[in-house]
């Protein structure tokens, strides 16, 4: 990636130039631009700000902490009777350990 430009020294520019975002808002009247003003951008400079720590390492991200996928099982190479094998098993047979009483 180094080769490539992505090197920490242009992370950290883009970094600081999105710390300084601005925006510009524009006050139209009857179709014309009567004013506009240019303001900071708070919401990008959070996020900015934001990444910054957590590169930094001072906050964690907590996007992977709050994905949870459970328990998931990969298809491999398997015949249909194989698969069906795996079938859990119907009402009637999960008290097979159980007494029976006539």
């Amino acid at each position: 990636m180094r080769n490539n430009g992505l090197t920490e020294d242009f992370l950290a520019e883009k970094l600081m130039q999105g710390m300084n975002a601005k925006k510009t808002h524009f006050v139209t009247y009857e179709g014309e631009i009567t004013e506009e003003r240019t303001i900071e951008d708070s919401d990008i400079q959070f996020k900015h700000l934001k990444t910054a720590f957590e590169i930094r390492g001072d906050i964690k991200s907590n996007t992977i902490e709050t994905l949870n996928l459970g328990i998931v099982q990969l298809p491999t190479k398997k015949s249909v009777d194989d698969w069906n094998k795996d079938e859990l098993p119907s009402d009637n047979t999960n008290n097979a350990n159980e007494e029976k009483i006539d």
